[in-house]
């Protein structure tokens, strides 16, 4: 039986959660039914390492500039070249790219995937005026399907919902633990409140140090650590010291092996004004960490509040000090909270559930490829099922 030729086409493929998600994604596909080809807007990435050896094809085309018509004559190649019966495509500029090319290149299907809650107006009229070209959009959040739907004015039938996946690590033990919190430099009778961002405006540090500043008014044993790297690393350096938080707050800086280090937390902390289905926040409880969140985009729908960790409102530090101080003072209910939150990682976001329902959709489409238009082949009947 022929292979379906599938290409992925995402921005970059440095350390990131689409990355990361796209790696899941390729390396699981069914190699049986698909032949899978990563194509990277971008030179270089950590993934682009990853992909290759696991045995993904991974193409890279150079960048010139943010809108580059070299790079989207680059892609028309690839497809013509390749013949794909399927392009799936993440985030507006990849999206834009990727339907104009697949277009004239001829591409049978095409498909969309949206991660986070962004588009301006423009956007939103570009989006409008692609989707009659698009079979579907799949998002990885019921909050951003909402807002594609009620906000940016795509139609329902043409939107569903497919959450990120995550791989669960096994149980951490007591060395585990130690050796994490000694790699952080973390004291043995201190409550470590981490952190795994970019360091960018719209992750809204700014409040954890506010938080941070309140904890050590009140002398509670905590310690805030950030992991990650970004534009606003300087800025909040500067704040950091301005504000003579040294000794409260520590930023590791980018880890590609970030994930290591959650076994020397105690709790973890978002404090994002936007996010998706924020993947840090699913690999933090996947440790078996509670976490505490600001209530925006998707993180309600991992973390169920009072009972997998809480939720609390953007840019009220007064309320994730509350929550910092209650769950520092309970260790019983953080590890309470943390069996909950890995048990649910476990059960409704595995890699094998996410290829499962990517490869459900992919099916459906081709089945339907010969008979149905351009633009209409997601019947009514399959999106209802979702």
């Amino acid at each position: 039986m022929a292979r379906h030729g599938v290409c992925l086409v995402v921005g970059q493929l440095e350390i990131g959660g689409l990355e990361k998600q796209v790696y899941l994604l390729a390396t699981g596909l069914d190699p049986r039914l698909f032949e899978v080809t990563v194509v990277s807007l971008s030179g270089g990435g950590v993934w682009a390492g990853a992909l290759t050896r696991s045995g993904v094809r991974v193409l890279e085309l150079n960048r010139h500039g943010h809108f580059d018509w070299r790079r989207f004559a680059a892609l028309r190649q690839v497809f013509r070249e390749l013949r794909p019966d399927l392009v799936y495509s993440f985030n507006y500029a990849g999206n834009a790219y990727a339907r104009l090319a697949g277009l004239l290149a001829g591409v049978p299907i095409l498909i969309t995937g949206e991660r986070d809650i962004y588009m301006s107006r423009f956007m939103a009229l570009l989006e409008r005026l692609l989707l009659p070209f698009t079979e579907c959009v799949i998002c990885n959040a019921e909050a951003i399907r909402r807002d594609l739907i009620d906000r940016v004015g795509l139609a329902g039938n043409k939107v569903i919902t497919i959450p990120n996946a995550v791989v669960v690590p096994p149980a951490f033990g007591p060395e585990e633990k130690e050796a994490a919190r000694r790699s952080i430099g973390a004291g043995v009778d201190e409550v470590v409140v981490g952190t795994i961002t970019r360091i960018a405006a719209k992750k809204n540090l700014g409040m954890l140090v506010r938080a941070a500043g309140l904890c050590r008014t009140a002398r509670a044993p905590v310690r805030f650590y950030i992991v990650g790297g970004g534009p606003d690393e300087k800025s909040l350096r500067d704040t950091i010291r301005e504000r003579g938080l040294e000794k409260c707050i520590t930023l590791l800086g980018p880890k590609e092996d970030a994930w290591t280090l959650l076994p020397g937390f105690d709790l973890f902390v978002l404090t994002s004004h936007i996010e998706g289905l924020p993947n840090t926040v699913m690999e933090a409880m996947a440790a078996g960490l509670p976490c505490i969140c600001t209530d925006v985009g998707g993180c309600r729908e991992l973390v169920e509040d009072g009972v997998t960790g809480y939720l609390v409102p953007p840019d009220d530090e007064q309320a994730l000090l509350a929550r910092i101080m209650e769950m520092a003072a309970d260790p019983e209910a953080r590890a309470a909270m943390g069996r909950l939150a890995r048990e649910k990682i476990a059960t409704a976001h595995s890699v094998e559930r996410l290829v499962f329902r990517v490869q459900e959709v992919f099916l459906h489409l081709l089945s339907s490829a010969r008979s149905r238009a351009r633009g209409r082949r997601l019947s009514a009947n399959f999106v209802e099922a979702r």
